[in-house]
């Protein structure tokens, strides 16, 4: 495969993470709603994930933007 095609498949990837993020903040939310225990611990996995998320895309524009 060509770089560019590494490139579009990763994205694909980093797409599937980011509906996997959504999911993840809705769960927190609903969580939050109901007064769950757990609740602050998925609220906190969704901000670690959705930091990692915004570096990744970040990363993957630049990558983007280099060819």
């Amino acid at each position: 495969m060509s770089l560019r095609e590494e490139l579009d498949a990763l994205s694909t990837a980093a797409c599937d993470i980011s509906q996997g993020i959504n999911a993840l903040e809705a769960m927190a939310m609903g969580l939050s709603y109901a007064k769950d225990p757990y609740a602050q611990g998925f609220n906190a996995l969704y901000n670690y994930l959705f930091d990692a998320n915004q570096a990744l895309h970040k990363h993957l524009d630049s990558c983007w933007n280099a060819l």
